[in-house]
């Protein structure tokens, strides 16, 4: 875990696709823009007491300015272990010159997206979408966990949040949606790592899919298995208090509910075998 790499040391893994969708008008204006990226919004640290949208905002108003006319939206994707290169830039260093730069640089590519985008009348508008709530348990034994601690020693707010991470069952829902056969939607409530919607994209081919974490609700850090057992932070700590191998099951439910809904998975068995 780098939490900051000014000199860009490639690190693996991480998604490098920015998703781009644009919406026109019958006449051909462009009414809206999405921009779907995994990358925690942290290059302002806690000492900028400003609200900032951080480098999303950015990267919207530079959208918006070349496509006046134009709402650009930002949907969050499977950050959970991925940070930018300057992260919590200190506003001595001028970190708000680097907040809007890395804003830029993303709205560039969005913008470069943009321009190769044909857009096209869609005769399919049925708008399918499911909410699919899932109960996992808890990664943590709540005994286990107190008897290394003092709480004596800790706040309130420390022992109601450890009080809240180990003491399952936790449901969250996997939230899918799809329009015609243009795009999906996929929602996880959670903190998820980049894997997962990189593994997304790979087993469903058949149109774009805008991939975003934090989707009505957040059940903490969901790290693959792999991560739960090198640990680190969001994959070893209390922050991520779902039980090992709960991101696998929400691809898998998306997976499966775009199966059925594209009729390559059937709810009517075959007849049996003569």
């Amino acid at each position: 875990m780098l939490w900051r790499d000014e000199t860009r040391i490639p690190t693996s893994p991480v998604d490098p696709t920015v998703m781009v969708l644009r919406v026109d008008s019958k006449d051909g204006a462009p009414l809206a823009v999405v921009v779907n990226y995994a990358c925690h919004a942290v290059t302002l640290g806690p000492e900028n007491l400003q609200y900032s949208a951080d480098y999303p905002g950015e990267m919207a108003r530079t959208v918006e300015k070349a496509y006046p006319g134009a709402v650009c939206l930002f949907v969050q994707g499977g950050a959970g272990d991925i940070n930018p290169y300057y992260d919590k830039t200190p506003l001595i260093q001028d970190a708000v010159f680097v907040m809007r730069e890395t804003g830029r640089t993303l709205a560039r590519e969005a913008i470069r997206t943009l321009a190769a985008i044909t857009t096209h009348d869609v005769s399919d508008t049925e708008l399918r979408i499911a909410r699919e709530p899932l109960q996992f348990k808890a990664r943590y034994s709540h005994d286990k966990v107190l008897a290394g601690l003092d709480l004596q020693k800790m706040s309130l707010s420390g022992r109601m949040h450890i009080e809240a991470a180990t003491r399952g069952p936790y449901t969250g829902p996997v939230t899918t949606l799809l329009l015609g056969h243009e795009f999906a939607f996929v929602g996880v409530p959670c903190e998820i790592f980049v894997d997962f919607q990189m593994e997304l994209r790979e087993r469903v081919r058949d149109f774009p899919i805008v991939f975003g974490g934090y989707t009505n609700g957040n059940l903490g850090y969901v790290p693959t298995i792999r991560a739960a057992v090198d640990g680190g932070y969001g994959a070893s700590q209390i922050g991520s208090y779902i039980e090992v191998g709960a991101g696998n099951r929400m691809i898998d439910a998306a997976v499966i509910r775009l199966g059925y809904w594209t009729d390559k998975l059937q709810s009517k068995a075959h007849p049996p075998l003569q």
